[in-house]
């Protein structure tokens, strides 16, 4: 009885990789023959560490202060943390996006980001031959994605970033991240 309730525990689970409610990041990466790969699936209470092999392909995003081109300046952006809608340099509001990557891509990369909120688009930018600049700790990292905010009113509210890199030879990776946007007028 316990193996078939183990067994229909790993069908559930299963099933519902890929799945995604509106309030979840959704991530996935495509290799170069156009496979989706899927991370480890295991409950994290019965996952077992292994730190035999190196580590597995791996793309986060971020922000960073606007200017800043160094690692120690890079900050993870999970679901629902703070975006901060600010006045750039050349006068538009914008958000700061950034991220690091390893094992996954070779340079030159193509970036796309779309900011929507409100159930509005607010911010688009597609930049091509992209490179990353080596951290030093094992990952490339990209700074200074300057997305244009339409709106700074936006600001205090919910955003959606959808994000999307991919290399010439197809590995690509896709990500949405919801985030509370902070800052603006």
């Amino acid at each position: 009885m316990l193996a078939l309730g183990a067994a229909l525990t790993a069908c559930g689970d299963a099933a519902s990789v890929g799945e995604t409610d509106s309030a979840s990041a959704d991530t996935s990466v495509t290799d170069g023959g156009g496979d989706t790969v899927v991370g480890d699936t295991t409950p994290a209470d019965t996952a077992v560490a292994d730190t035999s092999g190196p580590p597995s392909p791996e793309l986060v995003l971020g922000t960073n202060d606007v200017g800043s081109n160094d690692p120690t300046a890079f900050e993870a952006l999970e679901e629902h943390d703070e975006l901060e809608v600010q006045l750039g340099f050349q006068g538009f509001w914008m958000v700061v996006l950034a991220f690091k990557t390893r094992d996954i891509f070779t340079t030159p990369l193509y970036l796309e980001a779309h900011l929507t909120a409100g159930g509005v688009e607010q911010g688009s930018l597609v930049l091509g031959g992209q490179k990353l600049a080596d951290g030093g700790d094992g990952y490339g990292y990209y700074y200074n994605f300057f997305l244009v905010v339409n709106d700074p009113g936006v600001a205090g509210g919910e955003g959606s970033i959808l994000f999307k890199a991919q290399d010439d030879e197809g590995h690509s990776f896709q990500m949405t991240r919801v985030v509370e946007l902070t800052g603006g007028e």
